[in-house]
């Protein structure tokens, strides 16, 4: 159940911050109801958890499974190079799409989808920006070689001759199916784990089930 928010503005967010505003709410509670405390994980909420710890030493500290999830993708999706550029490339098909009437008009002639935009806050969305690109890859395919596309005056700038030629490559597409393959694993836990049930058991199992079947 929801218990408190602490209004933060113009606090500096240290661990020390949050221990004490984590501290506060378990004392509140009632120590001897308290067995976890789940945050993000960041260093000054890593740090917090180690305070809680040692305040109520029956205590520990867990991260949280999404953020930690998430912070896989992220990770995939910047230290490895040709992800990289993948995830770059996807989101240019979407923005060069979505940022011009023309492009988008045709396209939505040919898909009753739209094209999902890229959250900052959530690197695991630069997956689901490619997975929906391939639900939609035969409406992409038809924009682009449709006859209206060919007269739009903004078709032969070079931006929008590398988003077609993105779009009717084969070898891009096979890449993209590749990453949404082992990644989909990690992608399956990043939806399971949101929620606000307790399903931490299954977690467990899940996390072991993904680590075999990739």
């Amino acid at each position: 159940m929801f218990l408190k928010a602490v209004d933060c503005e113009g606090q500096v967010k240290d661990a020390s911050f949050i221990a004490n505003s984590l501290i506060e709410c378990i004392d509140v509670v009632g120590t001897q109801n308290v067995v976890q405390a789940i945050t993000y994980n960041a260093k000054n909420c890593r740090a917090a958890g180690t305070i809680v710890e040692v305040t109520h030493n029956h205590i520990f500290w867990t991260p949280c499974v999404v953020h930690s999830l998430n912070l896989i993708m992220q990770k995939i999706g910047t230290q490895i190079d040709w992800v990289k550029k993948l995830y770059e490339e996807g989101e240019e098909i979407q923005m060069f799409v979505t940022n011009h009437h023309m492009s988008q008009a045709i396209f939505r002639t040919f898909s009753k989808l739209e094209l999902l935009k890229v959250a900052e806050t959530r690197f695991a969305c630069h997956t689901l920006v490619l997975r929906r690109l391939v639900k939609v890859r035969e409406a992409l395919s038809s924009m682009v070689i449709n006859g209206l596309w060919s007269v739009w005056k903004l078709a032969q700038t070079e931006r929008a001759l590398k988003v077609r030629a993105l779009i009717l490559d084969e070898k891009w597409w096979d890449i993209v199916e590749y990453v949404l393959n082992f990644t989909e694993p990690i992608m399956s836990m990043i939806r399971y784990a949101d929620t606000d049930c307790p399903c931490l058991g299954e977690i467990y199992d899940g996390m072991d089930c993904a680590w075999w079947r990739k």
